[in-house]
């Protein structure tokens, strides 16, 4: 789970001037979810969705039902929010990795690196049968070596910022469009790099003489400017904060690409990794959309924190706040 991962900005969810051949190839043999919508910008709260399927108001564990289906789990993150979280109570092993705050020149000591090479050697160890990964993302330091946000940039094009700040502003009226897509290059140097660190996983996974499910997706996007917010200045519902990429492979099914339109929310995700790890069958699970494309799933997906809420069908998304 990558925090701050918008759908729009990778290859297989139609972005076409961000480079991503490690999540190309990995969605070439997939199951790719075109319409994932988060029930809530609250990454703590969605966590809750992924771990129990939790819902609104619905009573919650005091750990998570997956554990009870692993012998062996891990826990990688470099959130402290996350491995503090109540639900991880039953994790056997929860390794937290400092995040460092600056812009690195070595590849290997940026952020996504360190994190991932923990992976890698969780993965390589055959030590455990469910390893979660939650990394804070670009809601992290944006600490890619220089070369990956400039590479988007032309002759007399404005020069990307240089430190690993995130950008958090209300577009006036008169914003400096320059400005703004110097952040965009920048989160896209983020994406990059969050890409080219991923293939070694990916790698590992492949060469593992019992290949595991692997399940790739986004907690919450990251608004730069679509509806004059930019960062954490403001929360508005919009589809560049809820909708997120998931893409989930599964060793056991043929390997080639299925793109699915359905509407799915992250208790899905829960309730098909409970089946994967327990054996017990769930109709909430995500493997009917494989086996039958056409089955009937939700024409509904919501979203919702503090006082407002949206909607999203397959036609439209409606959001609603209380009157000012």
């Amino acid at each position: 789970v990558v925090d701050r991962l918008g759908a729009g900005f990778l290859g297989p969810f139609g972005n076409t001037w961000i480079d991503t051949p490690c999540l190309n190839q990995l969605a070439a043999e997939s199951l790719v979810l075109d319409q994932c919508w988060i029930d809530t910008p609250n990454v703590v709260s969605l966590s809750e969705s992924l771990w129990a399927g939790a819902n609104r108001g619905t009573e919650k564990p005091e750990s998570s039902p997956l554990l009870d289906g692993a012998s062996r789990s891990c826990l990688i993150t470099d959130d402290e929010r996350i491995a503090e979280h109540p639900l991880h109570a039953g994790f056997d092993q929860v390794e937290l990795v400092v995040t460092q705050p600056d812009v690195k020149s070595d590849l290997e000591q940026t952020n996504f690196a360190r994190l991932f090479a923990w992976v890698d050697r969780a993965l390589l160890s055959d030590e455990y049968d469910l390893i979660w990964v939650h990394s804070q993302g670009m809601q992290g330091p944006w600490d890619a070596p220089l070369e990956f946000r400039d590479q988007f940039v032309e002759e007399g094009d404005p020069i990307p910022p240089r430190s690993a700040d995130l950008p958090h502003h209300l577009l006036e009226s008169d914003y400096d469009r320059d400005e703004l897509q110097a952040w965009i290059w920048a989160y896209a140097g983020q994406v990059a790099l969050l890409d080219l660190c991923l293939n070694p996983v990916l790698q590992s996974i492949q060469s593992l003489a019992n290949p595991p499910l692997f399940l790739f997706m986004g907690a919450r996007g990251y608004p730069l400017g679509e509806h004059a917010v930019v960062g954490e200045a403001g929360v508005e519902l919009f589809s560049e904060l809820l909708h997120v990429p998931l893409i989930v492979r599964d060793p056991s099914r043929d390997r080639h690409a299925f793109r699915s339109q359905q509407l799915v929310q992250p208790s899905a995700v829960f309730h098909t990794l409970h089946e994967w790890l327990s054996g017990v069958d769930s109709e909430r699970a995500l493997w009917p959309i494989i086996e039958s494309p056409h089955a009937q799933w939700s024409q509904l997906a919501i979203s919702q924190i503090d006082d407002q809420w949206a909607l999203r069908t397959p036609a439209w998304l409606a959001r609603f706040r209380p009157m000012d």
